[in-house]
């Protein structure tokens, strides 16, 4: 009797151990990198001499325009997800603000209205 009780303990354990084995690795998350560094570069709008430089240290972005390229605007921007929207203060106190969608690759902002898109490209003259 104290044979078979050994045994069914030793089964028993044996059981748990392999249970234990069985169960998948659960892989830990890879983590989301909301960073803003990736915004660094130009962005040239289309085809046209317009191009976005942003400061993510700072939070800021200029509009830098023609040929020769001179600063057109110097605002603020906010990235939340895959969303970004530019601020830039005008002369009489008003605020324009530009809403912008992240492309899934980082390599598009997309104008939401659709008027037009920003694409990493190559920098001003």
């Amino acid at each position: 009797m104290r044979w078979a009780v050994l045994l069914a303990l030793l089964a028993l354990g044996a059981c748990k151990r392999e249970s234990k084995k069985a169960e998948p690795a659960k892989k830990a998350a890879a983590p989301q990198d909301d960073s803003p560094a990736w915004l660094v570069g130009t962005w040239q709008k289309g085809s046209a001499q317009e191009w976005l430089l942003f400061d993510p240290s700072r939070g800021q972005v200029a509009i830098v325009s023609g040929k020769p390229a001179t600063m057109k605007s110097r605002g603020k921007f906010k990235l939340v997800g895959r969303y970004l929207t530019l601020e830039f203060t005008r002369p009489n106190g008003s605020i324009e603000a530009i809403d912008l969608v992240v492309a899934p690759d980082r390599s598009r902002l997309a104008v939401e209205e659709g008027k037009g898109f920003y694409q990493r490209g190559s920098p001003p003259p």
